[in-house]
């Protein structure tokens, strides 16, 4: 009985540490720019943005692959 207890253990424990030390393969950081941009539409104030693009997980043709792309408005030291 303890030689059964001790394998079940020995097996949680090793199948735990491959779970936790798996990363997925196709998993990419987001890219972050800064670029100096409008404000808006129509505007004439230039301000600094910060650009992410953040890689979705689905293919689509060829070597191409869909990004989420999101803006905000940083401080102008960002883009000097």
């Amino acid at each position: 009985m303890a030689r059964l207890l001790l394998y079940l253990t020995i097996a949680c424990i090793t199948l735990l540490s491959i779970v936790l030390s798996w990363h997925p393969a196709q998993a990419a950081p987001d890219t972050i720019t800064y670029a100096w941009g409008f404000q808006d539409l129509g505007q004439s104030l230039r301000v600094c943005k910060q650009i992410t693009a953040h890689p979705l997980q689905r293919q689509i043709q060829g070597d191409r692959q869909p990004v989420r792309v999101s803006t905000r408005i940083v401080d102008g030291r960002y883009c000097q």
